[in-house]
């Protein structure tokens, strides 16, 4: 048997078989295109993580897809806000809108970091969310009892405003409200006074039982930075990823395909790096420490310029 005869006889099978599945319906380069589609998936695969920071979801589609929701909920809300204001007088209690944008810029915020955007994009972002703050923290609400808003959200607008050097003014007008109406927390003081030199810090967390918040305290008062940089680890590893620290974010990637999904980022402990001086390089594998954020460059632009968003 010659081997161009047992040649000859492979490609006539071959034949035979290809004219089989022509008349069967089957593609006989079925094989070859689904190969040549898992490649395509792949590389469109390996885009989309390209540059995220986020580790839980890593897609780039799925975080601008959040942003983009959450632009548009800001644009009408801003729409709502100025039509309101255009007929209500000047004393009208406007706190509902500045607690609702203040969840939106956060979000927006969490998730163009998350998706991997430039650092010096978000700063305005930062700006407008202290300015939220203070203008729903007003001295016409009782805080004895911290007040209704969930206290994470202020120590994470306190450590934005931080890193991302927004103006003084920002803090002195939130120092101003805290101060006319008697409210004292140790962290929310300390994280003031590190932008106002002059402003007193009490001695008292208004959330005492809060283990995660007292470690954190015990952090702000560490002098040994190699010891308050451990301590942040911890802090990090085992008391930020909490029901207790996060609540209603908590485990919100788990759920809905997580359309409630933004990010984890822990910014106190990048405010904290950044006030102490801190060595951060056994935090930066942490998935959440935020370490670009810290890390910026070129701080003076976009810093002296910010106008207030609500005139």
């Amino acid at each position: 048997m010659s081997l161009d005869w047992l040649h000859n006889k492979l490609n006539a099978m071959s034949f035979w078989k290809d004219l089989k599945n022509a008349f069967s319906g089957k593609d006989p380069n079925q094989a070859f295109k689904e190969s040549i589609q898992q490649e395509q998936q792949q590389i469109l695969d390996s885009k989309d993580k390209e540059g995220v920071r986020d580790k839980i979801i890593g897609s780039k589609a799925f975080f601008t897809k959040q942003i983009d929701k959450v632009q548009k909920r800001i644009v009408q809300m801003k729409q709502e806000y100025d039509e309101d204001k255009a007929v209500n007088k000047p004393d009208f209690d406007f706190s509902a809108y500045f607690i609702s944008f203040n969840i939106k810029y956060f979000q927006l915020i969490q998730a163009k970091y998350s998706r991997g955007d430039g650092v010096k994009t978000i700063l305005t972002d930062c700006a407008v969310l202290m300015e939220t703050v203070t203008n729903f923290w007003t001295p016409d609400t009782d805080y004895s009892d911290g007040g209704d808003m969930d206290f994470m959200d202020l120590i994470n607008a306190l450590s934005l405003g931080i890193l991302a050097d927004i103006d003084k003014k920002y803090f002195e007008e939130l120092g101003k409200v805290m101060q006319e109406k008697n409210f004292s927390d140790f962290i929310i003081d300390y994280l003031l006074n590190t932008q106002l030199s002059d402003y007193h810090i009490g001695e008292e967390l208004q959330v005492p039982d809060s283990k995660s918040l007292q470690l954190l305290s015990e952090i702000t008062k560490e002098e040994n930075k190699n010891e308050a940089v451990k301590k942040l680890k911890l802090y990090l590893d085992k008391y930020y990823y909490t029901l207790e620290s996060l609540d209603y974010e908590y485990n919100t990637h788990k759920f809905e395909n997580g359309r409630n999904f933004y990010g984890y980022w822990c910014w106190e402990a990048g405010a904290l790096v950044k006030i102490k001086g801190l060595d951060d390089g056994i935090l930066r594998n942490n998935q959440f420490y935020p370490y670009d954020f810290v890390h910026w460059k070129d701080k003076d632009t976009n810093k002296s310029k910010k106008t207030y968003f609500f005139e």
